[in-house]
């Protein structure tokens, strides 16, 4: 059984881990058999790497879990951190255990890596593995940094966050029926001075 205790991100493995056994979890993105040697594609949200399987040195039972788990199912591996020219990044894990801890469907309603475009409506029913991709994560990555960048402006100047459900954009109701009513809009405080409050709608002044 694979501990997950000590698990290492993708990216934080470097020169310093080669000859050194590690653990990695992820989705396997890709496999590819090639005979007598094998590789695993494996993703984790930090990034992804190649586990090299030599048939002849690694345990049958774990080539086989790696082989045989479907495309996007999540595996933890501990193996030895091996020096790779040929790779991005510069290394790749020879594995000595590994266990699929969750099967993905097949086949995928959406593939992550596949080159072929899926339609919008595929996309938002499968939006799980949608935002598995880094080019529709990397939108959500950069509204984050401005969003963040936003609210600690507004802390630095004293303003500060509620969040009630009464307070909310048309859009964002649910069921048949919408309450219409005076005050929709976002809301904004600012401690005055001493201990009041001030708060106001949108657009008031």
């Amino acid at each position: 059984m694979v501990s997950l205790e000590h698990r290492r991100r993708v990216a934080s493995i470097a020169e310093g881990d080669e000859g050194k056994d590690v653990t990695v979890a992820g989705w396997i993105e890709n496999q590819n058999d090639k005979g007598g040697i094998a590789f695993v594609r494996l993703r984790d949200a930090s990034g992804s790497m190649q586990v090299t399987i030599p048939k002849k040195r690694v345990p049958p039972e774990v080539t086989a879990a790696l082989l045989e788990a479907p495309r996007e199912s999540v595996a933890a591996i501990e193996g030895t951190v091996q020096r790779s020219r040929e790779k991005a990044g510069g290394f790749e894990i020879i594995p000595k255990q590994a266990v699929v801890l969750t099967r993905s469907e097949s086949p995928l309603p959406l593939g992550v890596v596949d080159k072929v475009d899926a339609g919008l409506g595929t996309r938002l029913d499968n939006r799980f593995m949608d935002l598995r991709k880094p080019e529709v994560r990397a939108i959500f990555k950069v509204r984050q940094v401005a969003t963040d960048a936003i609210r600690q402006y507004l802390f630095r100047n004293h303003f500060f966050e509620i969040q009630t459900p009464k307070v909310v954009g048309a859009g964002a109701e649910g069921g048949a029926r919408q309450e219409q009513g005076r005050g929709t809009g976002a809301v904004a405080g600012r401690r005055a001075r001493g201990n009041h409050v001030r708060c106001g709608r949108a657009g008031a002044p």
